[in-house]
């Protein structure tokens, strides 16, 4: 017989993965949009004069700006999703470790 206390920690498991699943599609769209203002910002520089950079400097700056935005966001949901893995991992040593002891006592019966 499986205890409680092991189903549990399997349904903690899985709703874990799937928040994993979630921040990481997450982070593909961030990092798609950081990659589309880059690129914007790229282009703006590549073909900036003097007076380009003089007469429409928010051009490039808002574009800068909302770059910063983005990589920060995307730190945050990778520190997030080390975090996720982590209690993910330890969430399995537990599962084994309640699996080896339900083993053990249905090996003694």
């Amino acid at each position: 017989m499986v205890s409680q206390e092991y189903m549990d920690t399997m349904l903690d498991i899985q709703t874990t993965a799937m928040g994993l699943g979630n921040a990481v599609d997450y982070a593909q769209e961030l990092a798609k949009k950081l990659g589309y203002t880059l690129g914007k910002t790229e282009g703006y520089l590549q073909a900036a004069t003097p007076e380009f950079l003089i007469k429409f400097p928010i051009l490039i700056d808002e574009q800068i700006d909302k770059s910063i935005i983005l990589a920060g966001n995307l730190e945050t949901i990778a520190s997030q999703l080390g975090k996720q893995i982590t209690t993910t991992k330890n969430l399995i040593k537990t599962a084994r470790a309640l699996a080896d002891s339900e083993e053990a006592g249905n090996a003694e019966e």
